[in-house]
């Protein structure tokens, strides 16, 4: 029901099952997700606090209504779930990973590289830290710190491809295009299907104003990795979209998001794609703009990144 996007019948499904099965773990995690997918984030939030209470040993249950809360934006209580769970659960990474990614999510990028650098020295056979505190160096422009703790990394995983996507990362936000150009096709070499590293060529080489070369690049990945998903095709249609803006085509740009927004696209995609078609009309000192994020907040109140 979800796959097919049918979020309220999953909605009252899972529900049915949940008063079945009230001690099925698995079978709350399903209605929370459904509740999710569907918008219905208070509800969700409200079964993942009854569930932390009637699963208090369930890491799963911990770090999804952690996972939540950061998604409501509710910094201090997400801290909150993380800290007590690396207590809880002293020997899983996870949760300290996640309490690091808390702090760099509410903007304190200082407070959330001290926490990766624990991450590391608590866990240094985990890749994760070293991913996460080679990008925290990297958005406080510590970039020589970074490229030394990302290549430290590299030899100990050799062509690992989060790695590779964090250097190609890197170099990017230095504008070493080159490297950075050559870092991702090295990747896609590696692993031809990685559509994170295609989108990521595709961004450095309109960033390096190589046009030709980008659109070039989206036709060729269209064309050998055809959309599977309504979904799939939507990310096709918006990586045009930000191809187009970064050209200073807003024309084509303009329309495409019109377009995408006319189209039937899923639940979590609607609004973003309603704050591009904004972004657009900016683009063209639109006064719509203001007009269409205030509809946008009325209809998802509980939507943050409206505010």
């Amino acid at each position: 029901m979800v796959e097919l996007e049918r979020y309220d019948e999953a909605e009252d499904l899972f529900q049915e099952a949940v008063h079945r099965w009230p001690d099925n773990e698995q079978v709350l995690l399903r209605l929370v997700n459904a509740c999710y997918q569907n918008l219905h984030w208070p509800e969700a939030l409200g079964y993942l606090e009854k569930a932390v209470a009637h699963f208090p040993d369930s890491r799963r249950v911990w770090l999804k209504y952690g996972d939540l809360l950061l998604d409501l934006y509710e910094f201090e209580k997400a801290e909150q779930v993380f800290f007590a769970a690396m207590g809880k659960w002293p020997e899983i990474s996870t949760p300290f990973e996640k309490y690091a990614r808390t702090a760099r999510r509410s903007g304190r990028h200082v407070e959330a590289l001290n926490r990766w650098k624990v991450c590391i020295e608590t866990f240094p056979d985990v890749i994760t830290g070293y991913i996460g505190y080679g990008a925290e160096m990297s958005g406080l422009w510590r970039f020589e710190e970074a490229e030394s703790v990302l290549t430290e990394a590299l030899m100990k995983w050799p062509d690992h491809k989060q790695i590779l996507a964090g250097l190609a990362n890197l170099y990017r936000l230095q504008r070493n295009w080159e490297k950075s150009i050559t870092t991702w096709k090295h990747l896609i070499h590696l692993e031809p299907d990685n559509r994170p590293a295609h989108i990521g060529l595709i961004g450095t080489l309109a960033e390096a104003l190589k046009f030709d070369e980008a659109f070039d690049h989206y036709k060729s990945f269209k064309e050998s990795h055809a959309p599977r998903t309504p979904r799939e095709a939507l990310s096709m249609k918006r990586i045009l979209t930000r191809l187009h803006t970064q050209s200073s085509q807003y024309d084509k740009a303009f329309q495409l998001t019109q377009e995408i927004c006319k189209s039937k696209v899923h639940k979590l995609d609607y609004i973003s794609v309603h704050l591009n078609l904004a972004d657009r009309m900016s683009d063209f000192l639109d006064d719509q703009a203001p007009d269409l994020v205030a509809r946008l907040l009325q209809k998802h109140p509980s939507h943050c990144r409206l505010n």
